[in-house]
């Protein structure tokens, strides 16, 4: 199963999530952002979208909006953005 490919992977782990915010343009979902909590109380943040609906504020919106459920659940949310060399 690991190969796969199921989408949104910077969004998504596919193992520890536990919450997922979506923008659809009429039933194509593109953009996703979602949390895992393999870290407690300490939630990481993923983010993605699809190429032709990025510089549209979505990724900003949908951040913001899982973080504040993240909060409201009593964890901390954290993004890290980075490449692996």
């Amino acid at each position: 199963m690991s190969n796969v490919n199921k989408g949104f992977e910077n969004a998504l782990n596919y193992n520890n999530d536990v919450i997922a915010f979506g923008a659809y343009q009429g039933n194509q979902l593109v953009a996703l952002t979602g949390a895992d909590d393999s870290m407690s109380k300490l939630w990481q943040i993923g983010i993605d979208t699809m190429l032709g609906h990025r510089n549209r504020g979505l990724a900003s919106y949908l951040v913001k909006t899982l973080a504040d459920e993240i909060e409201r659940r009593g964890a901390l949310p954290y993004y890290i953005h980075g490449f692996l060399i």
